[in-house]
């Protein structure tokens, strides 16, 4: 992970952060949560969000949606698409390569499934003789 996101511990750190790339102010954050904005700021510094670490680490080893555990609402069912957290580890890790690397991982990737593909063509013969 990169230095900045990792320095940010808390819920409330990590918020703010997500607020400024996004260029959402809280009052607009609130709007959108339906929310007065000085009661999601208190709750955002008062909250012991602890537990939300450990539930996203639940979600990923029962293989359900992490939305769908936290609130009940919508499918149990992880998406395809929806990253676990090793996907989002190497996603982190591949960010903060240069383009260059990024170019030479991506070959290299594609020559290791070609392989892997290719093994597992051939045991799928080989069980059917």
């Amino acid at each position: 992970m990169s230095n900045v996101t990792t320095a940010l511990t808390t819920l409330s750190q990590r918020v703010r952060y997500a607020q400024k790339r996004q260029l959402i102010s809280t009052r607009d954050l609130a709007s959108s949560v339906r929310q007065d904005p000085e009661k999601l700021a208190a709750w955002l510094e008062t909250t012991d969000m602890s537990g939300t670490v450990f539930l996203a680490q639940l979600a990923d080893v029962l293989s359900v949606n992490l939305s769908w555990l936290v609130t009940g609402l919508g499918s149990a069912e992880r998406l395809e698409e929806e990253l676990d957290s090793s996907d989002i580890e190497l996603l982190s890790v591949v960010r903060n390569l240069s383009p260059m690397s990024r170019a030479a991982l991506l070959n290299t990737a594609e020559r290791m499934l070609d392989t892997e593909q290719t093994y597992l063509a051939q045991e799928r013969s080989s069980q059917r003789s």
